[in-house]
């Protein structure tokens, strides 16, 4: 052979030989990139799931709130506990009997108009100390139950007094949930003493239809068969879930398809587990499916890190298109290879650098576009939907970063509690409407009168709270007169006149956020006690 075929051959391996090495390398890059693209959307699902549930807890912990500050039912809840006591506790007799059925048509319409709202499925009220059942709006037939070994969020919130929110499964339902201390009325002749525990509930059902429609991404939940067992009435698990326990061990709580029993055998089949978290693919004959796990944690496991998952939110989605969409790339990169030589090959060099741009280029763009639901996300959980000011839980986290400014660098920190005057009064007259444009004008006001370094938000159903960062209390005492001022000069549409009350305090250094929270809520009680319509600085 000659030298001048040798070298022609040996360019020719080399030639061939890079192209391959080209072609591998390049399909593993298509392949690398789609992997990070499935799991990056796998992650930004579960942050976005995460937010939605949060600001679905904040919606139950409002109605909730809402309902309980209501002067009537707390009226007759008080009336119903002391016949309750005087009956011998438990379900009570017939006085009790009496009250629960004006209770339940008390709260009927306002019950009604917040499943419609909120999508909201359950409202119970508890009786202290534990968590025994006096009314389930929902299921009025059954009451009287002892669950303090069940339901342990209303045991805590009885115990405490202290509103919570969390996941956690009854006797007959599952789902997520807001829990409010329940008082007597300010009005009445023993003050406003504890009664019991008011839950709002709703099912993962909203959130997973809400998933369906923004993204067309299919979702599920499932529990595990001890939860269930240990949670539920005996009878209601045979109805619930039938078999379902014994083909899967699990229990299918909701679902957005018929197809995820199959998706559920699926993933037992290729031995995907359940309860973890994580993002993978799995094939289906033809299709192929991105599948996101997010464990469900109770509010019992939320506070002990020796318990398990009580089940896991499953969302899957058709990736079939995607994958087909790489197979043909994986395939084209190996035609290219094949062609061979320099021209070819440089010819293959460029097409492939022009294809992985491209996919780079896509998976910039889908990043961008998840980037940007997050954001909206995010503000979305932190804003109060009807005012537009933050909400409790994005306000309660300012408090405890004041807090912390206080402690370590002595800047002082104000707190400005308001609540409108006969709010209720507002809405049986001029109707809700009405009363939601209240909230929105004074919400306007607000912004119009506030300092950029102030945090106002709504604090629930009628009140506000400013958190003034670095405000000493008579700065904010000032601010708080120059508030009470606009608000007695401004006609509001539709009703005219309104007055408010206000309560005043500036953080000790020994407080905390709770502690804090409290004061400023008695300053405000102070200040309605005086009459209403003023400032109340409490030291």
């Amino acid at each position: 052979m000659s030298p001048k075929n040798l070298l022609f051959l040996t360019a020719s391996l080399f030639l061939a030989l890079l192209d391959i090495t080209f072609v591998v390398y390049n399909n593993q890059r298509a392949e690398e990139s789609f992997q990070h693209v499935i799991q990056e959307e796998g992650e930004n699902l579960h942050r976005d799931y995460e937010a939605t549930k949060a600001q679905t807890l904040d919606n139950l912990l409002f109605v909730a709130t809402y309902i309980s500050r209501d002067e009537q039912v707390q009226l007759l809840f008080e009336q119903a506990t002391r016949a309750v006591e005087e009956e011998g506790g438990g379900p009570g007799g017939p006085r009790a009997a009496e009250l629960r059925q004006q209770l339940l048509a008390e709260v009927q319409s306002s019950w009604q108009e917040v499943q419609k709202t909120f999508d909201a499925r359950q409202l119970h009220f508890h009786l202290p100390p534990g968590s025994t059942s006096f009314l389930r709006v929902h299921k009025p037939e059954k009451f009287g139950d002892n669950m303090d070994n069940l339901r342990h969020i209303i045991v805590a919130t009885n115990q405490d007094q202290t509103p919570r929110t969390g996941f956690e499964t009854g006797r007959v339902y599952s789902g997520l949930r807001g829990v409010v201390p329940v008082f007597a009325p300010e009005t009445s002749p023993e003050g406003p003493r504890h009664l019991g525990a008011l839950e709002v509930g709703t099912s993962f059902e909203e959130i997973i239809k809400l998933f369906q429609q923004q993204y067309q991404i299919h979702g599920g939940v499932i529990l595990t068969p001890t939860h269930i067992t240990e949670k539920m009435w005996p009878d209601y698990v045979e109805e619930r879930f039938g078999s379902d326990l014994l083909s899967c061990q699990c229990g299918i709580e909701s679902k957005s398809s018929d197809f995820f029993p199959e998706l559920i055998m699926l993933m037992q089949e290729k031995e995907l587990a359940f309860f973890t978290s994580g993002t993978r693919t799995l094939e289906s004959g033809e299709t192929h499916y991105a599948v996101t796990r997010i464990p469900l944690y109770d509010y019992q496991a939320s506070q002990s890190s020796q318990l398990g998952p009580a089940g896991s939110v499953i969302f899957w989605r058709d990736i079939t298109a995607d994958v087909r969409a790489l197979e043909s790339t994986l395939r084209f990169n190996i035609l290219l290879g094949l062609l061979g030589f320099l021209f070819i090959e440089l010819l293959l060099f460029l097409g492939l650098r022009l294809s992985l741009q491209h996919l780079e280029k896509e998976v910039e763009r889908k990043t961008l576009e998840l980037r940007q639901k997050n954001l909206h996300l995010h503000k979305i959980s932190i804003t109060d939907p009807l005012t537009g000011l933050y909400n409790r839980n994005a306000i309660s986290k300012n408090i405890e970063e004041g807090i912390q400014q206080h402690q370590k660098h002595g800047q002082p920190l104000s707190l400005l509690l308001l609540d409108i005057d006969h709010f209720k009064t507002i809405n049986d007259t001029y109707g809700h409407p009405a009363g939601d444009q209240v909230l929105i004008t004074l919400a306007q006001l607000l912004r119009s009168n506030l300092r950029e370094t102030d945090c106002p938000g709504r604090w629930g159903g009628e009140e506000f709270l400013l958190v003034c960062a670095n405000t000493r209390l008579d700065q904010a005492c000032k601010m708080a007169e120059k508030i009470h001022h606009c608000l007695n000069t401004t006609d509001f549409p539709g009703v005219g006149k309104v007055t408010a009350s206000f309560g005043v305090v500036s953080h000790q250094l020994e407080e905390d956020a709770s502690q804090l929270i409290t004061r400023c809520d008695q300053a405000l009680y102070q200040a309605k006690e005086n009459g209403r319509n003023q400032v109340v600085a409490k030291e």
